[in-house]
C-alpha cells in the first residue's frame, strides 16, 4: 500500500536536520519552492525529474522518495520495514543505446525482449533533455 505521507515526513525530518526551509531545498534542486510546499502540504505528488532533483540535493539516492512512498524503503534512520512475502512493484532493467547503459524501473510484471527495451532508451533520453533544455530556459 503505497503512504506518501511516509515520504513527506521523510523529506521533512531531513530539511529540518539539514536548516533547510522549502524555498532552499527548491533552489538546491533547481525546482519551484511551491512544487516543495505543494508535495509537503501532500497537496500534489512532483515529477519524477523533480523528485530526482530533490533527492540530490538532499543527498539521498535516486528514487528514495518513491521507495519510501511504496514500503519498498525505509526513511534515513527508520528502523528498515518489516520483511513482507509481497514481490517489489518495480524491478531494475539495463538499456543500452549508443554506447550508453542506464539502469530503469520497470514494472515487476513487465516482460520486454532486449529490442523493445532498446527502443525506449532513445524516448527516456529525449524526454530528458526537453526537461534540461526547459530548466536552462527558466534559469537564463
Amino acid at each position: 500500500m503505497r503512504d506518501n505521507q511516509a515520504a513527506i515526513s521523510a523529506v521533512q525530518q531531513a530539511m529540518s536536520e539539514q536548516g533547510m526551509s522549502a524555498e532552499a531545498l527548491g533552489n538546491r534542486a533547481r525546482v519551484s519552492p511551491n512544487t516543495i510546499r505543494n508535495f509537503l502540504e501532500g497537496r500534489s505528488w512532483p515529477r519524477i525529474a523533480n523528485l530526482g532533483a530533490m533527492e540530490e540535493a538532499l543527498g539521498w539516492p535516486a528514487g528514495r522518495i518513491e521507495d519510501i512512498a511504496l514500503g519498498l524503503a525505509a526513511a534515513p534512520d527508520d528502523p528498515a520495514p518489516a520483511p513482507t512475502d509481497q514481490a517489489p512493484a518495480w524491478k531494475p532493467m539495463e538499456i543500452s543505446y549508443g554506447g550508453v547503459t542506464v539502469t530503469v524501473r520497470v514494472d515487476a510484471d513487465a516482460e520486454f525482449t532486449d529490442e523493445e527495451a532498446a527502443e525506449l532508451l532513445p524516448e527516456v533520453f529525449q524526454l530528458t533533455m526537453r526537461k534540461v533544455r526547459s530548466r536552462r530556459e527558466r534559469d537564463e
